[in-house]
């Protein structure tokens, strides 16, 4: 059985309910070797949360992670998924409903999508707690996609400036 671990953080800046959204995730086999990661951002609207950013990182994690395992033709697998959002792992796990709000369209296609995985156990890690180099290198992701996303914004800020007529 091969034992692997997803770990998924997303975030919502510089403002939340509002800002831009990062958000990754990191999948280490037995031995801690990272199989498989990815990252992605959104730009700012007013339904981005921090709870959407969570969700859309378990979502892209368990879309490519299912993606890998039947391109490896893998079976015989246990998956642990890691994260800090208590309100994902909770729901989940089932212990908590989802309920209104601009998350729970996102938490609906990401229950979906773990359908198709095999008894995932999830394991919610306290932001105040120690957590593994690679929550850390998903959180970075996400913080490096606002510098992005903000070295953009005033990218074009400045475009706009230089193409306004002056």
């Amino acid at each position: 059985t091969k034992k692997l671990k997803l770990y998924f953080d997303g975030s919502c800046g510089p403002i939340n309910p509002g800002g831009f959204m990062g958000y990754g995730f990191y999948v280490e086999d037995e031995e801690g070797t990272v199989i498989l990661e990815g990252y992605d951002f959104d730009p700012s609207h007013p339904n981005n949360t921090n709870n959407v950013a969570e969700y859309k990182a378990l979502y892209l994690g368990i879309d490519k992670l299912i993606d890998y395992l039947d391109s490896k033709k893998i079976e015989d697998y246990d998956l642990e998924v890691l994260g800090d959002s208590k309100l994902v792992i909770m729901q989940c796990i089932g212990h908590w409903g989802i309920y209104e709000g601009y998350y729970k369209e996102t938490a609906l296609k990401t229950k979906e999508l773990l359908t198709y995985i095999k008894k995932p156990f999830y394991r919610w890690i306290p932001r105040e707690e120690p957590i593994s180099n690679s929550i850390i290198i998903v959180d970075e992701a996400s913080m490096l996609t606002f510098e992005i996303v903000e070295d953009l914004r005033m990218s074009s800020e400045k475009n706009l400036i230089i193409y306004s007529g002056d």
